[in-house]
């Protein structure tokens, strides 16, 4: 079974069909999503045994009522049980219900529902409750962004010694062909060096190696191919990743510089000029997105479509839509610094929900003035900063 899983986000069923028959057999799913219905019954009609695909499910406590009727209805639509069960977004409830639905998830482990439990979304703030909640069980499984992983060194020590054996948990990554492009790394095997270094968290001293394993998804047949034929050869029968591939000289360097030094942003940079009208329209899409999202998606234009149709009343010129960049902040994400205003807007206007939290924050960046990132703001924007 291939170590590539796909992730469901902002996918159709025609998407899934497609990625099933191109070779996915891992799936990275959320109740979030609103689409692991379709995945299990395109699972169901392939027929097989259950043990030819894994399914990691995601839920944040509060949306779902009552977890333990929840992970058990889940478990029965994959076909008995669910291969990795994961809180979504760890700062999604208080501790208190974190560590409740954490004691949930492993009852439900023991009793068949569920092989393994674990967290997503996690940053170096939740130290302590990662340590609450091992001492509790090892935490099996992590899902985070690949920059969170690699760039932030108080969660790298977070994560170590919090799985099982006191090892590392398994890990899932996404955003890597993101960051990539945005250091300067394009060729595949570069693109496998930079996921490679994720064993810098498996590090020696008698820790237990977790398994790894890289998300990507794309709408597109001929992209969904080329992943699996790049990306998704490779896996051993215990379920580590593919060799270590050669990579370029000049990419090696670029991803060293990326994790020792360019990963967040030192000083902070002035913000750009907008119109007031703009701003004022930015604001209110930050406090009621999803009613602005509806209104992009039932016109069918696309963002950038409805975005220029509307540049009169956004009060916003055609230039500035494509030239307003997101000002770097100091501790800042790197990856975010510079970031097309355009980018920022079709992120948000998307499908993909796991991009909507952190474009808020942006936009909220956009918006304010210089002062307030250094009072208040930098605080309240977490998906974005270390």
């Amino acid at each position: 079974m291939t170590w590539l899983a796909f992730g469901l986000d902002g996918k159709q069923v025609g998407v899934l069909e497609a990625a099933w028959n191109a070779g996915y057999r891992r799936f990275d799913c959320a109740a979030s999503y609103g689409n692991s219905p379709a995945l299990a019954d395109i699972l169901q009609r392939q027929g097989g045994d259950r043990g030819t695909y894994h399914v990691l499910y995601k839920v944040d406590p509060p949306q779902v009522g009552d977890l333990g009727v929840h992970i058990a209805a889940m478990s029965r639509v994959f076909g008995g049980y669910i291969d990795q069960f994961l809180i979504h977004n760890i700062d999604s409830a208080s501790d208190e219900q974190i560590i409740a639905a954490w004691k949930v998830m492993l009852a439900a482990k023991k009793s068949g529902l569920v092989k393994q439990i674990g967290v997503g979304n996690v940053r170096a703030p939740h130290a302590e409750l990662l340590r609450q909640l091992a001492a509790i069980h090892p935490i099996d499984v992590v899902e985070n962004s690949l920059v969170t992983l690699l760039a932030d060194p108080a969660l790298k020590k977070a994560l170590r010694g919090s799985g099982p054996g006191a090892g590392t948990p398994d890990l899932f990554y996404y955003d890597v062909i993101k960051v990539a492009a945005d250091i300067g790394v394009l060729s595949t095997t570069g693109i496998k060096g930079l996921a490679k270094q994720i064993d810098a968290l498996h590090f020696d001293g008698g820790w237990e190696i977790g398994k790894q394993h890289m998300i990507l998804s794309s709408d597109k047949l001929d992209k969904l191919k080329k992943n699996i034929a790049d990306f998704g050869s490779g896996e051993e029968e215990d379920g580590s990743s593919y060799v270590e591939a050669l990579v370029p000289s000049g990419e090696q360097e670029k991803i060293d510089t990326w994790i020792t030094k360019a990963s967040v942003v030192q000083d902070s940079e002035a913000n750009p000029a907008i119109p007031g009208k703009f701003r004022d329209w930015l604001l209110d899409v930050v406090q009621h997105s999803d009613k602005a999202r509806a209104t992009v998606q039932k016109s069918n234009q696309g963002t950038q479509g409805w975005l220029e149709a509307n540049l009169d009343a956004l009060g916003l010129s055609r230039e500035q839509l494509h030239a307003v960049k997101i000002p770097g902040k100091a501790g800042m994400r790197r990856i975010y610094a510079g970031m097309s205003l355009l980018s920022v807007l079709v992120a948000l206007f998307g499908n993909k929900n796991c991009d909507w939290k952190w474009a808020i924050q942006l936009l909220q960046v956009l918006a304010s003035s210089d002062g307030d990132w250094a009072s208040f703001l930098c605080a309240g924007c977490p998906d974005v900063t270390f």
